[in-house]
């Protein structure tokens, strides 16, 4: 019983979350306990809102999970838990979410709250039209380094914003790919909106987003106010990240890995030992200065 509670709430993909500790890394705050503890509330605060919209999402898209290979084994597609509990929990958790975030700043509670009325509008209407269904779930990933920014009150790059967007943008069209691949011939079958793509159009989408990830990476790591902060060896972690980007596509088109993002950055050793290098890489060059 509980098991299938866990299982509607995702908590996996609260990993998806750690951006908002991004401003403190690149912050120079990581290290302080203040600052430490009041991102540390926003990331639960978010965990709530998060879970909240997983769970409205999975009710609207409920008809269409019972088909689905793999999603008619969620707790609602399966009929473990029912609709109006289902309901009562996504409440539940967004309520929680906004009344942790009041102990963080009210900006924050906005960011927030503009998170839950986005995703709202995507799972009742906006996930049905082409390409704005990716550049939804790409800016959650923002409201995400955004909302971590305003809650510890550090200013964030506006490189960094746009290089979390173009990421964003790559995680969203590869994972489209993988769905219809996935799905098979009867892709369209299972979500409307996968009728409008195919896998030329989206191996396009990928290379132009990939491309601009790199290069607004790079831009992040020379640009004179970054340079001035962390002095300019920064700019050799690009191949830690080349390597993240390519690894993630050879899962993709070469292993046929899982359509959740998620599930792979968790599941293949590799990739998550990249992230781990890039993290422990950038640390040392920000909290130490490497020249």
């Amino acid at each position: 019983m509980i098991k299938n509670y866990v299982k509607l709430i995702r908590p996996k993909h609260w990993v998806k979350n750690l951006f908002l500790f991004l401003p403190l890394l690149f912050g120079l705050q990581m290290f302080t306990p203040e600052r430490l503890l009041i991102a540390s509330v926003a990331f639960i605060s978010f965990c709530f809102a998060a879970s909240s919209m997983y769970v409205f999402n999975d009710i609207m898209d409920l008809q269409g999970d019972r088909f689905h290979p793999i999603k008619k084994y969620r707790p609602l597609a399966s009929g473990e838990i029912n609709v109006p509990t289902a309901y009562l929990i996504s409440i539940v958790l967004a309520l929680m979410s906004l009344f942790l975030g009041l102990f963080t700043n009210i900006g924050f509670v906005y960011i927030v709250l503009t998170y839950i009325l986005v995703n709202i509008l995507y799972s009742v209407y906006l996930k049905n039209i082409v390409i704005i269904d990716v550049f939804i779930i790409a800016l959650g990933f923002v409201l995400r380094i955004v909302a971590g920014s305003v809650a510890t009150d550090i200013y964030m790059s506006k490189w960094i914003l746009l290089c979390g967007f173009t990421l964003s943008l790559f995680l969203g069209f590869t994972k489209r790919r993988a769905e219809i691949v996935e799905l098979g011939e009867g892709f369209a079958s299972h979500r409307a909106v996968l009728s409008h793509y195919n896998p030329h159009f989206l191996d396009t989408m990928i290379s132009i987003v990939n491309s601009l990830t790199v290069i607004t990476y790079l831009f992040y790591t020379i640009d004179q106010a970054t340079t001035a902060k962390f002095g300019n060896k920064l700019f050799l972690s690009l191949p830690i990240v080349l390597y993240g980007i390519f690894r993630y596509q050879y899962l993709v088109y070469h292993k046929g890995e899982s359509s959740s993002p998620t599930e792979n950055f968790l599941t293949d050793i590799p990739l998550l030992f990249t992230v781990i290098i890039w993290a422990v890489f950038c640390g040392a060059i920000i909290f130490f200065k490497i020249r």
